[in-house]
């Protein structure tokens, strides 16, 4: 009797055990799914047609409806510490990556997008942050 008894305690504990660490595989596994954030960065390397460019600023907002975008930097003080100057900088934060491109690809901002471009030399990256 005692015998048995001891069994189903050490066959309970197993199980709790073993159950304990799959809820936490579970657990680790889900979180390691959860979307980041992801972060477009536009380098303006040079200015060549400021009125295309006014005409960007003017007509790249209405892109942003429907889209859910933190600023970060818009063209602030900057100071380049390596490699070659640039005349600004803006980051964009995203749920997603997949949301990030989605924005950059819509077709209200890619109508936009083509000022930017007649207007200056930019890079544009699109890059996914750290989880949390």
């Amino acid at each position: 009797m005692k015998k048995n008894r001891i069994l189903w305690i050490i066959i309970a504990i197993l199980l709790f055990a073993t159950t304990g660490l799959s809820i936490y595989s579970i657990q680790t596994k889900s979180e390691t799914k959860k979307t980041m954030a992801a972060y477009i960065i536009f380098i303006k390397e040079k200015t060549v047609n400021q009125e295309e460019l006014n005409i960007y600023a003017k007509e790249a907002p209405a892109g942003l409806t429907g889209h859910n975008i933190i600023t970060r930097a818009a063209y602030g003080k900057n100071q380049v510490i390596e490699g070659a100057d640039v005349e600004g900088v803006a980051i964009l934060e995203f749920p997603s990556f997949e949301e990030a491109k989605a924005w950059y690809e819509n077709p209200i901002y890619q109508k936009a997008k083509e000022h930017r471009l007649k207007g200056g030399i930019y890079r544009a990256i699109i890059v996914d942050g750290l989880n949390k």
